[in-house]
């Protein structure tokens, strides 16, 4: 809503993914027209929107572009990373690298589990939390990544703790209802070019194939900077390795 209500859809543009249930929280922001492509609530086409997202850092990094940022909301987390082959990999990826570009995650889910992200990578690079009331403290340290929080004495609604790389901050989130939603701007939403099928399964192949590299490979990485298309020959690998 801050997004939406704050910035104009040349700033700043939006996807939402809510595959576990079918976009119903989110009818009323369904033609935001900071909405970059229609609530994603399949499996098959949230693997193709995590596709087009990672093509887009390539696209940005050789345009040398960070504009539009956008903002990549994953509500039920689990349910997606659950159904998905691709979803955490690209994720991973997008939660390391994406922010360079202007591409930023934010993944929400009820019951935060240390084995829900799946990722060494993604959860290394998740470095701001923000916690509700949860059940027990296992679930307030999963949740917030250290023990001792006492986000299981929160308040209930409103009643939040934000983790991030100046500290820990216990604040208030706004209520808001659809008098605040109905008076955003509203357009038409037009879908994303999203790669075939066939592209989100081979860069997940790849991904997931890469070999591991020669000590006299790292060496040469390390130690004769070059650009990465001479690197690539010198080292006689692939791009994904």
């Amino acid at each position: 809503w801050n997004i939406a209500h704050n910035t104009t859809p040349d700033d700043a543009r939006i996807l939402i993914f809510d595959v576990a249930k079918k976009g119903y929280n989110w009818m009323e922001f369904g033609n935001v027209a900071h909405l970059a492509h229609p609530v994603v609530t399949d499996t098959r086409e949230a693997d193709r929107v995590l596709s087009w997202l990672n093509l887009e850092i390539e696209h940005r990094a050789e345009q040398q572009r960070t504009t539009p940022r956008f903002f990549i909301l994953v509500d039920e987390l689990k349910a997606l990373t659950d159904d998905s082959r691709v979803a955490t990999a690209y994720l991973a990826r997008l939660a390391s690298t994406g922010g360079e570009f202007g591409l930023h995650l934010i993944l929400a889910t009820q019951y935060p589990q240390i084995s829900m992200l799946g990722s060494a990578e993604l959860k290394r690079n998740v470095t701001t939390r923000l916690c509700g009331r949860v059940d027990d403290a296992k679930a307030a340290a999963n949740a917030l990544g250290m023990p001792d929080s006492g986000a299981e004495t929160l308040g209930g609604y409103g009643d939040f703790l934000l983790r991030d790389l100046r500290g820990m901050t216990r604040l208030t989130i706004a209520h808001l209802q659809s008098q605040h939603i109905d008076v955003l701007p509203r357009g038409e939403i037009k879908s994303l070019d999203l790669p075939h099928d066939d592209v989100v399964n081979q860069a997940t192949t790849r991904t997931r194939r890469a070999d591991e590299l020669k000590p006299e490979q790292i060496a040469l990485a390390l130690f004769n900077p070059m650009s990465i298309n001479k690197l690539q020959t010198a080292l006689g690998i692939g791009g994904q390795k």
